[in-house]
């Protein structure tokens, strides 16, 4: 066995025992909502600790695992760019062609009241038919909170997130 297949082999079988552990978590509680979904992000994390791990194990070279370069910042700024570039056409395209919707409105206030933000729906026609028809924002509470953040007011702050929510309005039913 060469020298590169025992370090694939030790990285993949420490991805797997690192990883088990998570799996057993999650499998045992039976959803991955578990711990408010802390075991999944663990699990994002395993293949780069085993990476690390075989490295320290196995005496390679750090610089095997490619960190230590960046190349030019032209390259750097590509890979950061072009996914974005590749993710913008087909959201313009879906968006476009009227293929995409938004979730029903219960779905949202569920999700805007977990991250304490404000719900606010505006129906694009004076009733609308379906909840593709209605348009949808984030909002504060206020319009003057509105303008100090526009202004440069901490927009991440907890007065700003915890003002109180404004009532969405349900989408007819189709």
């Amino acid at each position: 066995m060469r020298k590169t297949d025992a370090d694939i082999g030790l990285f993949l079988l420490l991805t797997l025992l690192f990883s088990a552990v998570f799996w057993s978590l999650i499998i045992a509680a039976g959803h991955l909502a578990v711990a408010g979904g802390k075991y999944v992000e663990a699990l994002m994390w395993c293949p780069g600790l085993a990476a690390f791990a075989t490295v320290a194990l196995r005496r390679l070279d750090w610089n095997s695992l490619g960190l230590s370069r960046w190349g030019r910042p032209r390259y750097a700024l590509l890979a950061y760019l072009l996914p974005l570039a590749y993710a913008l056409i087909a959201y313009l395209i879906v968006w476009g062609l009227g293929l995409g919707t938004f979730p029903d409105p219960t779905t949202l206030k569920a999700i805007a009241a977990k991250f304490s933000w404000t719900l606010t729906i505006r129906p694009s026609s004076p009733s609308p038919t379906s909840c593709s028809s209605a348009s949808w924002a984030w909002s504060p509470a206020s319009p003057a909170r509105s303008a100090r953040r526009s202004a440069g007011a901490a927009f991440w702050s907890r007065a700003w997130r915890s003002a109180s929510a404004l009532s969405a309005q349900r989408c007819s039913p189709a």
